[in-house]
């Protein structure tokens, strides 16, 4: 179905799996009601692109980001500050506190009205994941980072990462042990391990978004073609191209913006730079490899 009328741009489930978030370019965050695919509400707030949305493990808040137009600190150098936005999930209502700004100068990340988050970092949000216990959120950043926000301490974990390395996805793994991403330059897939902060695995070129199957022993990654690793030895389980059968019946090849396991683990859904979802099999294409 035509989910939005521009390109969806990230998806997230609810842990329930009754309800679907999707981000686009038109600024909107939208909900659907799973599985009937009817529109539950539109979330407007966002004054540029919607990058990421991602649900907290209790399904009570959605948090979104990307860029906006607003004028922000230090407006006059970066005139697309970006921004995180958070939403009371029952009441489709913002959640004003914590509003973060990422001020480019000196390059603080800054809560403005607590300003109790601090970190060396600049540039635009393009990604986020919720850690599984909730208390933290990884943040992909167009700064050649992957920040890890500790939302009860305010304090900022910055994982080591190469200047030529431009992360486009991030994905906690559901035990909160591994952190999957992508660099969007190479079309590299990383996977970290958070106890030693040291990467477990790197495939270049095979994809710029990355889900987790919610046993966590499936990483999907996809643009073009879609891949299934296993978890943690980085086995190739399947590959598939993106125009190939669908539960749909589809063969729309515009490119996967994004991507999600349902909480049962034998559905995958992309969204498409053409705005249009597909859903998948994993389960069935990962055993006919």
């Amino acid at each position: 179905f035509q989910g939005n009328s521009d390109s969806i741009l990230c998806l997230a489930f609810n842990p329930q799996g009754t309800l679907l978030a999707t981000g686009c370019r038109d600024n909107t965050v939208k909900l659907w009601k799973w599985p009937e695919v009817e529109e539950v509400a539109t979330l407007e707030g966002h004054t540029g692109n919607v990058n990421c949305v991602a649900f907290s493990p209790d399904g009570k808040v959605l948090a979104s980001a990307g860029r906006t137009a607003t004028p922000g600190p230090n407006d006059s150098f970066f005139p697309h500050a970006p921004i995180l936005r958070f939403w009371d999930v029952a009441t489709h209502e913002p959640i004003e506190e914590p509003q973060l700004w990422f001020d480019h100068w000196p390059g603080r990340i800054v809560d403005n009205d607590k300003h109790d988050f601090n970190a060396e970092v600049a540039g635009e949000i393009i990604d986020l994941a919720f850690a599984p216990d909730g208390k933290s959120l990884a943040l992909a950043k167009a700064a050649c980072q992957i920040l890890l926000c500790d939302l009860e301490t305010g304090e900022v974990t910055l994982l080591p990462a190469d200047v030529r390395e431009h992360y486009s996805s991030v994905a906690f793994g559901p035990q909160g042990r591994y952190l999957a991403a992508t660099d969007s330059f190479s079309n590299r897939v990383d996977l970290w391990d958070l106890q030693t902060k040291q990467r477990v695995f790197s495939r270049e070129g095979d994809g710029r978004y990355v889900a987790f199957s919610p046993d966590g022993k499936t990483l999907a990654s996809a643009d073009y073609r879609i891949h299934l690793w296993d978890v943690p030895s980085g086995k190739l389980k399947a590959e598939f191209r993106y125009e190939q059968q669908t539960l749909f019946g589809s063969s729309r090849g515009s490119g996967v913006s994004s991507l999600v396991f349902r909480p049962d683990g034998n559905t995958l859904v992309t969204g498409g730079h053409d705005g249009t979802l597909m859903l998948w099999d994993a389960a069935s294409l990962a055993d006919d490899r």
